[in-house]
């Protein structure tokens, strides 16, 4: 299994059981959990979460030797975009001529995006997941595995534009 930024998973850090955290991937290469329940190490970007927990430079959940972290499970990937239930803040959404537009809030059966392509706007327009059905997809891929995409990227508070070249392991 292999880790990469964005993730979703659950596991035990040092006997706990954390069953909402997401993997985060620093520039340098280390890997984190981001969750709400154990203070450790702090990521570059902790994914919404209070807390991030490093378990280093691994390449896969087999090699958490030193980091205290057991049973690393990822957890469902696939979404299903008629049920509001799939819906999380920040997922992005990929039109057919491959528009994007960012989940910004949910509010019961309502969901609100971003501009196209533009995530720091809100679109004055409401959807349900019916309207959203017809029209778009969950983008299955997270922003920084897409070669040749150009993605915005926060490291130590500072935004960087990145044009990504070739896709690497780890």
């Amino acid at each position: 299994m292999n880790l990469t930024h964005g993730m979703k998973v659950t596991c035990e850090i040092e006997g706990k059981e954390i069953t909402d955290a997401k993997i985060s991937k620093d520039a340098d290469g280390s890997f984190f959990i981001c969750q709400d329940k154990k203070r450790g190490t702090g990521a570059e970007n902790k994914l919404g979460y209070k807390y991030s927990w490093e378990i280093g430079n691994v390449e896969s959940a087999d090699d958490l030797n030193d980091s205290a972290v057991t049973n690393l499970k990822i957890i469902g990937k696939t979404k299903d975009i008629s049920d509001i239930k799939s819906y999380e803040v920040g997922d992005i959404l990929v039109d057919e001529n491959g528009d994007r537009r960012k989940v910004l809030g949910i509010c019961d059966l309502i969901i609100m995006l971003s501009w196209s392509s533009d995530f720091e706007r809100a679109s004055p327009l409401l959807y349900t997941t019916q309207e959203l059905v017809e029209e778009y997809r969950f983008l299955e891929e997270l922003e920084d595995t897409l070669i040749g995409k150009e993605l915005t990227q926060t490291i130590k508070g500072k935004k960087y534009k990145v044009v990504v070249k070739e896709e690497i392991d780890g």
